[in-house]
């Protein structure tokens, strides 16, 4: 701030002791904030108040998103949860033989798979095939003549694959048949050694 020296304070007042008005004028003015030009204060304070309201309008819609992907992965595991039940409660259809001999000793145990597709039989009895013969399975109709449904191996086990159509009958019987089997199209030439009815089961 310059110094006024005592000659010139008393040449600047009036009579009276009035101080001069260009000295009035040319004294600072307070700042108003109020009347503030637009990049000041006032405009700051607006920006700042636009950023905090677009970031919470930013983090309601994350919100939303969010619970919609919850829902939506709660839904999918609900539905899976019901169809597992649906296809728990379903009862698997299996049909099952207990073939046996002439003297009804269990020798055969054979079952169908409808998932698989397949016939499994197990051997149950002590019988052993000869070498130069075969066991041979056959499915016995309400009407018409055997269907041969394929020749055992000589595995404790054997899987023969076969339709709905032939394990849907009364009952199923084994023949002992030439090595490989009967000729095809025709019905066994060997005795029927063992037999048994088809039953249908839940499991």
């Amino acid at each position: 701030m310059a110094h006024i020296s005592d000659a010139d304070e008393k040449a600047l007042r009036q009579p009276g002791g009035v101080v001069s008005a260009a000295v009035v004028a040319d004294s600072p003015k307070p700042i108003d904030l109020a009347q503030a030009e637009p990049g000041g204060w006032s405009s700051s304070t607006n920006l700042w108040r636009g950023l905090t309201s677009m970031s919470v309008g930013v983090a309601a819609v994350a919100l939303m998103v969010a619970f919609k992907l919850n829902s939506s992965h709660a839904k999918l595991g609900r539905e899976l949860e019901e169809l597992s039940a649906r296809m728990n409660a379903t009862p698997e259809i299996q049909y099952v033989a207990v073939l046996a001999d002439d003297k009804a000793a269990a020798s055969m145990l054979v079952t169908f798979d409808f998932k698989s597709r397949q016939l499994m039989i197990k051997r149950v009895g002590g019988f052993v095939t000869p070498a130069d013969k075969s066991l041979q399975l056959w499915a016995l109709p309400h009407t018409g003549g055997p269907k041969s449904l394929g020749v055992l191996g000589a595995d404790a086990v054997t899987r023969l694959p076969a339709a709905a159509s032939d394990v849907n009958v009364p009952a199923w019987a084994i023949s002992l048949e030439p090595k490989g089997g009967a000729p095809s199209g025709g019905g066994p030439t060997g005795p029927v050694l063992f037999k048994g009815a088809v039953i249908e089961t839940s499991l």
